[in-house]
């Protein structure tokens, strides 16, 4: 099996050693498709901060219904976070996101702490592709 480097070289040299402009577009729209379809599982922990959003995604856009979102409470133990709760949400009912800008807003607030003072996290599990994931 061929790797998708090793192809793409063997085209790159196919268009050096031919150079005429059907190679060279050919090349261009290869590597755009390329690039725009690949796509990877993104995690993000972003803090609560007592409002209901809205709150930011590192990478974006956001493969459209692949996330998971909950909330995580971490409890800290020997400078190590160690989850102590978690609460999966629901889209639409919990949350709304905006696949294209990778924002979720939530229904609720989402606290900073509980009330034995633990940290409480959204954790959110996505794919991402485009441009953003470099």
């Amino acid at each position: 099996m061929i790797s998708k480097n090793s192809y793409l070289n063997n085209i790159l040299n196919l268009i050096l050693k031919k150079r005429t402009i059907f190679f060279k577009i050919f090349f261009i729209l290869l590597v755009a498709i390329n690039f725009s379809c690949s796509s990877k599982i993104i995690t993000d922990q972003i803090r609560g901060g007592n409002i209901k959003g809205p709150y930011y995604l590192e990478k974006y856009p956001v493969s459209i219904n692949s996330e998971k979102i909950s909330i995580v409470t971490f409890k800290i133990e020997k400078d190590i976070n160690k989850p102590i709760k978690e609460v999966i949400l629901k889209r639409n009912e919990d949350y709304k996101i905006d696949y294209d800008k990778g924002t979720i807003i939530f229904t609720k607030d989402i606290e900073a702490y509980d009330k034995e003072l633990n940290k409480i996290y959204i954790v959110v599990q996505y794919q991402g592709y485009g441009f953003n994931l470099l």
